[in-house]
Protein backbone atom coordinates (compact mmCIF):
# COMPACT_ATOMS: atom_id res chain seq x y z
CA UNK A 1 0.00 0.00 0.00
CA UNK A 2 1.35 3.42 -0.98
CA UNK A 3 0.77 5.96 1.75
CA UNK A 4 0.03 9.54 0.69
CA UNK A 5 2.44 12.34 1.50
CA UNK A 6 0.91 15.71 2.20
CA UNK A 7 3.44 18.51 2.08
CA UNK A 8 2.09 20.61 4.94
CA UNK A 9 1.62 17.68 7.35
CA UNK A 10 4.49 15.61 8.81
CA UNK A 11 4.77 12.17 7.22
CA UNK A 12 4.04 10.34 10.47
CA UNK A 13 0.79 12.23 11.00
CA UNK A 14 -0.30 11.74 7.39
CA UNK A 15 0.44 8.01 7.62
CA UNK A 16 -1.53 7.68 10.87
CA UNK A 17 -4.52 9.54 9.43
CA UNK A 18 -4.39 7.46 6.25
CA UNK A 19 -4.26 4.22 8.25
CA UNK A 20 -7.17 5.38 10.39
CA UNK A 21 -9.26 6.35 7.36
CA UNK A 22 -8.67 3.12 5.50
CA UNK A 23 -9.01 0.73 8.43
CA UNK A 24 -12.24 -0.86 9.62
CA UNK A 25 -11.59 -0.24 13.31
CA UNK A 26 -14.56 -0.21 15.60
CA UNK A 27 -17.26 -1.99 13.62
CA UNK A 28 -16.93 -4.84 11.21
CA UNK A 29 -19.85 -3.53 9.14
CA UNK A 30 -18.13 -0.34 7.98
CA UNK A 31 -19.29 0.27 4.45
CA UNK A 32 -17.89 2.39 1.66
CA UNK A 33 -20.29 5.16 2.71
CA UNK A 34 -18.66 5.44 6.11
CA UNK A 35 -15.26 5.55 4.51
CA UNK A 36 -16.35 8.37 2.17
CA UNK A 37 -17.64 10.27 5.20
CA UNK A 38 -14.23 9.83 6.79
CA UNK A 39 -12.64 11.32 3.68
CA UNK A 40 -14.99 14.30 3.84
CA UNK A 41 -14.07 14.79 7.50
CA UNK A 42 -10.39 14.58 6.59
CA UNK A 43 -10.85 17.28 3.96
CA UNK A 44 -12.56 19.49 6.54
CA UNK A 45 -9.71 18.86 8.96
CA UNK A 46 -7.16 20.02 6.40
CA UNK A 47 -9.18 23.21 5.84
CA UNK A 48 -9.14 23.86 9.59
CA UNK A 49 -5.38 23.29 9.70
CA UNK A 50 -4.89 25.78 6.86
CA UNK A 51 -7.06 28.33 8.64
CA UNK A 52 -4.99 27.91 11.82
CA UNK A 53 -1.80 28.47 9.82
CA UNK A 54 -3.34 31.64 8.38
CA UNK A 55 -4.17 32.88 11.90
CA UNK A 56 -0.56 32.23 12.98
CA UNK A 57 0.72 34.13 9.95
CA UNK A 58 -1.56 37.07 10.74
CA UNK A 59 -0.33 37.15 14.33
CA UNK A 60 3.27 37.07 13.12
CA UNK A 61 2.77 40.00 10.75
CA UNK A 62 1.13 42.00 13.52
CA UNK A 63 4.03 41.29 15.84
CA UNK A 64 6.67 42.28 13.30
CA UNK A 65 4.79 45.35 11.95
CA UNK A 66 5.15 44.08 8.40
CA UNK A 67 2.33 46.30 7.18
CA UNK A 68 4.55 49.39 7.27
CA UNK A 69 7.35 47.59 5.44
CA UNK A 70 4.96 46.31 2.78
CA UNK A 71 3.56 49.80 2.23
CA UNK A 72 7.08 51.16 1.79
CA UNK A 73 7.92 48.47 -0.72
CA UNK A 74 4.72 49.16 -2.68
CA UNK A 75 6.20 52.53 -3.62
CA UNK A 76 9.39 50.79 -4.75
CA UNK A 77 7.37 48.31 -6.80
CA UNK A 78 5.43 51.12 -8.49
CA UNK A 79 8.66 52.99 -9.28
CA UNK A 80 10.26 49.83 -10.70
CA UNK A 81 7.20 49.25 -12.88
CA UNK A 82 7.32 52.83 -14.10
CA UNK A 83 11.04 52.53 -14.84
CA UNK A 84 10.45 49.32 -16.78
CA UNK A 85 7.64 50.93 -18.77
CA UNK A 86 9.81 53.93 -19.68
CA UNK A 87 12.63 51.59 -20.74
CA UNK A 88 10.27 49.54 -22.92
CA UNK A 89 8.91 52.68 -24.60
CA UNK A 90 12.46 53.93 -25.18
CA UNK A 91 13.54 50.65 -26.81
CA UNK A 92 10.44 50.63 -29.03
CA UNK A 93 11.13 54.24 -30.10
CA UNK A 94 14.73 53.32 -30.94
CA UNK A 95 13.45 50.44 -33.05
CA UNK A 96 10.93 52.71 -34.77
CA UNK A 97 13.71 55.19 -35.59
CA UNK A 98 15.99 52.41 -36.80
CA UNK A 99 13.33 51.06 -39.17
CA UNK A 100 12.84 54.50 -40.69
CA UNK A 101 16.58 55.24 -40.88
CA UNK A 102 17.32 51.95 -42.65
CA UNK A 103 14.51 52.33 -45.19
CA UNK A 104 15.67 52.11 -48.82
CA UNK A 105 14.50 55.70 -49.38
CA UNK A 106 14.65 57.63 -46.07
CA UNK A 107 13.06 60.67 -47.72
CA UNK A 108 9.75 58.76 -47.82
CA UNK A 109 9.72 58.11 -44.07
CA UNK A 110 8.56 60.15 -41.11
CA UNK A 111 12.17 61.20 -40.46
CA UNK A 112 12.19 63.32 -43.60
CA UNK A 113 8.72 64.77 -42.96
CA UNK A 114 9.54 65.74 -39.36
CA UNK A 115 11.04 69.23 -39.25
CA UNK A 116 12.99 70.24 -36.14
CA UNK A 117 14.42 73.47 -34.78
CA UNK A 118 14.33 77.09 -35.83
CA UNK A 119 15.72 76.28 -39.28
CA UNK A 120 13.10 73.53 -39.69
CA UNK A 121 15.72 71.03 -40.68
CA UNK A 122 14.78 67.39 -41.39
CA UNK A 123 15.10 65.16 -38.33
CA UNK A 124 17.15 62.73 -40.39
CA UNK A 125 19.90 65.32 -40.90
CA UNK A 126 20.01 66.57 -37.30
CA UNK A 127 22.64 65.68 -34.75
CA UNK A 128 21.76 63.03 -32.14
CA UNK A 129 21.41 65.73 -29.48
CA UNK A 130 18.74 67.54 -31.51
CA UNK A 131 16.88 64.36 -32.33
Amino acid sequence: IVEPRISCVPEEVASAVYRYMTSDTGSSTASGGHRSLRLVRMQRMTKIVRMLRLVKLTQLTERLNLDTYIQRYKVVAVLNTLRGLIWAVHVMACGWYLCAALHHDPLETWLARRLVGVNEEMLLNCSPFDQ
